[in-house]
């Protein structure tokens, strides 16, 4: 594994926490008595926290899938402009 990951992951995590945190805070300033209820924190925690989830961390994973192929690219000589010789 890649030790950049874990850096991509905490920053997804941490766009994900921020997000939730906003979105929830711009509901109780919209609809005070609603965010009161079971009901709608339990609608909230069921359809955006994991729509948030998988936007950010699709993101991450996304981010990995390019960063780790350019490096086995690098690693691996694929895709290079450089020839190899062949022996004679």
């Amino acid at each position: 594994m890649f030790p950049g990951m874990i850096l991509i992951t905490l920053a997804a995590l941490l766009l994900l926490v921020g997000t939730i945190t906003f979105l929830w805070e711009v509901l109780k300033k919209i609809s005070k008595d609603d965010v009161k209820g079971f009901r709608f924190f339990l609608t909230f925690v069921v359809v955006f926290v994991p729509l948030f989830m998988l936007i950010s961390f699709g993101g991450a994973a996304a981010i990995y899938n390019a960063t780790a192929s350019q490096l086995d690219m690098l690693h691996t000589g694929v895709g290079s402009t450089v020839t190899p010789q062949c022996p004679n």
